[in-house]
C-alpha cells in the first residue's frame, strides 16, 4: 500500500537556475520543465508501486492529481 500526502507539484520558478540551464547549452528543456517533469516522474512511480492500493491526499487538485482528474474523465 502507497500513501501520497499533497500534490506532486513542482517548485516555483527558479529565474537563475533557469538561466544556468540556457547558458550551459546541455539541456534542451527549462530548470523549471526538469523539475515538472521530475514531479510527475515520483507520482508515477509512487502509483504503479503500490502492490494492492494507493491513498493519495491532497486538499486541491492541481498538478499531478489534475493530470488525472482529466484524463480519468
Amino acid at each position: 500500500m502507497e500513501i501520497i500526502l499533497n500534490d506532486c507539484q513542482p517548485p516555483e520558478s527558479h529565474p537563475l537556475r533557469n538561466a544556468l540551464y540556457v547558458y550551459s547549452g546541455f539541456f534542451s528543456n527549462s530548470y523549471d520543465q526538469a523539475m515538472q517533469d521530475e514531479c510527475l516522474r515520483q507520482a508515477y512511480v509512487a502509483i504503479t508501486r503500490g502492490v494492492s492500493r494507493v491513498f493519495w491526499y491532497c486538499q486541491k487538485t492541481r498538478g499531478a492529481t489534475r493530470i488525472l482528474a482529466v484524463r480519468g474523465k
